[in-house]
């Protein structure tokens, strides 16, 4: 029997986010949850921080779905210990029961304490995602970098500096603090400069957006990238600051934002507070191979608020016509979204 004791806040805590991330994962997820869940998870900072944790952890056991079952076959042959089935994980066509999301909790905490996992590390490379694809990279100075859907980066870490490239697309930068070896990360014609902080990067239709969800940025411009030197300041950004910047530009856009919701992506969901749908539309397009398009009279001027998963295109469609005035239907390849008149 389990001492009760024994068990500490936070192995409450990564329990709570395993079994979350279960229920959210599965088919019978409803809006209820996504909402009880947005309210758990800032309820308390740690909460996200644990969840992300899993997240990331999840991501690193889909590709080794296979060998993972073995080992729990192989274990449950020797043990008289409950046996955990752990395909149970990869199938989302089961439902989701109490007795199930403990099941699958057990098998993550499993792996998050004896740190039965690894990543990629690499001194150099390119790494890149296609569409609805993610993809969680360890660099060989500790530093994680949670590339999103339909994205590159490339990275070069040298003695004197660590740098790496966002082509385009976003990533969530956890950067090792180091400060002899600054972490610097180049974006269209900017730079982003750090010692150790966690911070996501969105490069998309021209525009870079940087958001800061711990410790300190620093962004200025590239001049490598330009025939002459730009006079251009250099932004500092701080926790929970969002800096927007239309390549090209000189002024930059700096305002305080929810940092949770725009790294929300990490937890399989979009969390906006009343954005314009037509960026909404651009979001759904770089995470769905059918593309969207937004017409009728008035469009540019509907906004939502709410939550939108991103493993299912059709239930985000759904939660958009409950929620908003426009009729959604699909003409040929293309997903149409039609204001009412």
């Amino acid at each position: 029997m389990i001492d009760q004791s024994a068990i500490t806040a936070e192995d409450r805590r990564l329990e709570g986010a395993a079994v979350w991330h279960t229920r959210l994962h599965s088919d019978e997820a409803t809006e209820a949850d996504w909402l009880a869940f947005t309210e758990w998870l800032g309820a308390d900072e740690k909460n996200r921080l644990v969840y992300d944790r899993i997240e990331d952890l999840d991501i690193e056991l889909a590709d080794k779905r296979e060998a993972i079952i073995a080992s729990l076959e192989a274990a449950s042959a020797v043990s008289e210990s409950t046996v955990i089935d752990a395909a149970w994980r990869w199938s989302r066509r089961q439902k989701w029961t109490g007795a199930a999301a403990a099941a699958v909790a057990a098998v993550l905490l499993v792996f998050v304490s004896m740190g039965n996992f690894t990543n990629d590390s690499s001194f150099a490379g390119e790494f890149t995602t296609g569409v609805g694809e993610e993809r969680l990279v360890t660099l060989n100075d500790g530093t994680t970098v949670h590339v999103n859907t339909d994205s590159k980066i490339v990275v070069d870490l040298d003695k004197g500096e660590r740098r790496t490239r966002l082509e385009y697309g976003e990533a969530l930068f956890e950067v090792a603090k180091d400060e002899k070896r600054p972490f610097v990360v180049t974006v269209g014609d900017s730079k982003v400069r750090v010692v150790g902080t966690v911070f996501n990067i969105l490069r998309h239709e021209g525009t870079v957006t940087i958001t800061v969800a711990e410790g300190i940025v620093e962004v200025s411009p590239d001049q490598s990238s330009v025939a002459e030197p730009v006079s251009q300041a250099m932004d500092r950004l701080t926790r929970g600051q969002q800096l927007v910047h239309r390549e090209g530009a000189v002024q930059n856009d700096i305002h305080l934002v929810d940092a949770g919701a725009a790294t929300s992506w990490k937890s399989g969901h979009l969390a906006y507070e009343d954005v314009a749908l037509e960026r909404i539309v651009s979001d759904l397009n770089r995470y769905f191979p059918t593309k969207v398009r937004l017409e009728g009279a008035g469009a540019d001027a509907l906004t939502f608020s709410g939550a939108l998963k991103t493993d299912n295109q059709a239930a985000a469609l759904a939660l958009l016509e409950d929620l908003l005035p426009v009729t959604v239907e699909q003409k040929d390849d293309t997903i149409i979204i039609r204001t009412e008149r």
